[in-house]
């Protein structure tokens, strides 16, 4: 039986809210302009790495995408926010953060951040895409 992630992305979902460091938090990409600060969850990618007697393994990658307001007056402070966040986020979920029961585990090393800037309607953010490397254990099971 193939998994779901909805809890893991519900669980990460709770995590950002409450730090309180965002307006809002979302799954899925906002369709209109967030608040100052914002972020969103994001399906990125699911990949087999491995197989089981059983079943496969996978690699399931998210995108935590954190949105600031691009071209303040202050233009060193959403560089300075956006990679303490970043920091502090990866931080917390390589530690005891739990993601849900399917994630064994995630890959620090498959894990990465981007930055970048993104319009929506007519206002620009400057981004940090935190791309969020997971494995699950036995994500589809073979049947006889």
């Amino acid at each position: 039986m193939a998994v779901k992630l909805k809890t893991t992305l519900l669980n990460l979902q709770s995590k950002l809210q409450a730090g309180g460091r965002f307006a809002s938090v979302s799954i899925g990409e906002p369709t209109d302009p967030p608040n100052d600060r914002h972020a969103a969850i994001i399906l990125d990618r699911y990949e087999n790495v491995s197989t089981t007697l059983t079943g496969t393994i996978e690699r399931r990658r998210v995108i935590v995408r954190i949105y600031t307001r691009a071209f303040q007056e202050a233009r060193a402070e959403p560089e300075f926010w956006l990679d303490e966040v970043a920091r502090e986020f990866m931080e917390d979920v390589w530690g005891e953060f739990d993601l849900g029961t399917i994630v064994r585990n995630v890959e620090p090393l498959e894990s990465r951040v981007d930055f970048g800037y993104q319009q929506i309607a007519q206002t620009w953010y400057r981004i940090a895409d935190i791309r969020l490397a997971m494995i699950v254990d036995d994500s589809a099971t073979f049947t006889p």
